[in-house]
């Protein structure tokens, strides 16, 4: 093709490995997230369970499955969903709602408590009060007075 096609040749070898490294650029990057979100649902499974433990009085069970906290005869139970970061939550008396913690990138990555029931979605950030009013509801415990909320330093408020 001469010098005319040389050139162009040249133009379209490094729109190419532009692409091409682009791509490895995402690729590695999609790998690093899925890596880092596995590791924090596997630190939230565990904080749980050390929570839990923490207490005294919940039952903890941690298994590939998940984290069962047990109080008295009720339950809650924390599942992993797919390789990243959802956790699925289910409890006796659900009834249709759908429960689960993700992490929000708007918050800084930090675990939320999403209940969905029919077509309204209640969200609420999982340690600053998530965890608290699911583990009254779920477990049936009582209601922490605000004395107790106030100087709280314990794992509630510092996870």
């Amino acid at each position: 093709m001469g010098d005319k096609g040389s050139g162009l040749a040249a133009r379209f070898r490094r729109a190419v490995a532009a692409r091409e490294r682009a791509h490895r650029l995402e690729d590695e990057q999609r790998v690093s997230r899925r890596e880092e979100a596995t590791r924090a649902r596997a630190e939230l499974l565990s904080r749980l369970d050390a929570f839990a433990k923490e207490t005294g009085f919940i039952q903890a069970k941690a298994d590939s499955g998940g984290v069962t906290l047990r109080y008295e005869d009720r339950y809650v139970h924390f599942a992993p969903v797919g390789d990243l970061d959802r956790v699925t939550v289910e409890f006796e008396g659900m009834g249709d709602e759908k429960h689960a913690l993700y992490r929000e990138a708007q918050l800084g990555d930090r675990w939320v408590w999403s209940v969905t029931m029919r077509r309204r979605d209640d969200r609420k950030p999982f340690f600053d009060e998530g965890l608290e009013a699911l583990l009254i509801r779920a477990l049936g415990l009582p209601e922490p007075s605000d004395d107790e909320r106030s100087s709280d330093t314990g794992p509630g408020r510092s996870l």
